[in-house]
């Protein structure tokens, strides 16, 4: 997402992610939705903040919204982990009751091995719910190597989840 002049937040090929997660509060089958993302809680420009206006602006009430900062996908999963185990994660910028969690995770299709794979390493049991599936329509190909819009895009997430799988984060 990213903000306009106009300060109103708009969707962009990562927000497929928030439209799902509006989708499912809307199908009543969710009774919370967490967003992750940014250092701080105040901060209007961190992702948190600005995917919460999008959920509120799709119809999900503000008070079903749990803004969970964290700077990477590791600290997400450790915030989410957190909210399943305890009801209340640090820095939430609102509470929800403790007790049984059943989660969701919801980020793009190239991404959603990763983030499995750091929620098992967590312990966290989250059905994958993959959104954004821009980036794996296609198979990788040697002609990506010719610099386009595209192929830069794509070989960037690519590297990217490389690297990061690589780390560990």
């Amino acid at each position: 997402s990213r903000r306009l002049p106009s300060g109103r937040v708009e969707v962009n090929a990562y927000g497929e992610r928030i439209v799902t997660a509006a989708r499912l509060w809307h199908a009543h089958k969710t009774r919370v939705i967490l967003v992750t993302g940014g250092i701080s809680t105040d901060d209007s420009d961190a992702p948190c903040v600005k995917n919460a206006e999008l959920l509120a602006q799709l119809g999900v009430p503000r008070d079903k919204i749990i803004r969970l900062p964290a700077r990477n996908t590791h600290e997400e999963v450790q915030a989410l982990t957190t909210f399943a185990q305890e009801g209340v994660p640090p820095n939430a910028s609102t509470t929800h009751p403790p007790g049984q969690v059943t989660l969701g995770l919801i980020t793009n299709a190239f991404h959603m091995p990763r983030a499995q794979r750091l929620a098992r390493e967590q312990g966290l049991d989250a059905t994958p719910l993959p959104a954004g599936h821009y980036a794996v329509v296609r198979p990788w190909k040697p002609s990506h190597l010719i610099p386009t819009a595209e192929s830069v895009m794509l070989n960037s997430l690519l590297l990217k989840e490389a690297l990061a799988w690589t780390v560990g984060r």
